[in-house]
């Protein structure tokens, strides 16, 4: 289930036998962005090619999605082989490599 309203739906609420995973935006289009990769492109021209007025880009969509999902937005730009989200993500990547959790302790 996709949702970003995830505080309402915890793991211990989800019935033991069903077979559910609660991610929000974020996760979901990273999750999809990364077993899927260049694929994800096919999806969102799709999804956006009915959308004419006005016309929605590739561009704008990743935009728009950014919005609400802003790692998801960029991993799925850098997916589907644009530069500038590949750039995106190659900085994501390194912030976290040099992220210390005990800087946040003081």
């Amino acid at each position: 289930m996709v949702t970003n309203n995830t505080k309402d739906f915890p793991l211990a609420s989800l019935p033991a036998d069903a077979d559910l995973l609660v991610l929000d935006a974020d996760e979901a289009i990273v999750y999809l962005s990364t077993l899927f990769g260049p694929y994800m492109r096919v999806v969102v021209e799709r999804q956006i090619q009915p959308l004419r007025n006005p016309p929605m880009t590739i561009d704008r969509y990743l935009v728009r999605l950014s919005e609400r999902a802003p790692l998801g937005s960029v991993v799925l730009g850098a997916a589907m082989g644009i530069e500038e989200y590949e750039s995106l993500l190659h900085m994501v990547e390194l912030d976290r490599l040099r992220f210390d959790p005990r800087e946040d302790e003081g």
